[in-house]
């Protein structure tokens, strides 16, 4: 494919993103050990695109956008597209 692929490289098994979810719900623990900051998680969860009503975005994640989370969204819901920017060009 010449180093261009249908993907972002966000690539991960299904037992490792449930330890990145529980590690979020948990405030950045996971099994007793502090995996990421308190105030990133924090951070995470807040919207920061507030300028942008219907848009909004935490750091690294968006909240409760219905158009990818479908029935799943809700105010306390923060996703990723897998997408992460525009490839070379």
């Amino acid at each position: 494919m010449g180093g261009v692929a249908g993907h972002a490289g966000v690539l991960s098994t299904v037992d490792d993103l449930a330890v990145l979810a529980r590690t979020i719900l948990n405030g950045g623990t996971y099994g007793g050990h502090r995996i990421l900051d308190e105030h990133g998680v924090t951070l995470m969860e807040t919207d920061v695109n507030q300028r942008f009503p219907g848009d909004a975005h935490g750091l690294g994640c968006e909240l409760n956008e219905i158009w990818h989370m479908g029935g799943l969204t809700g105010p306390g819901t923060l996703g990723h597209t897998g997408f992460t920017g525009a490839g070379p060009r």
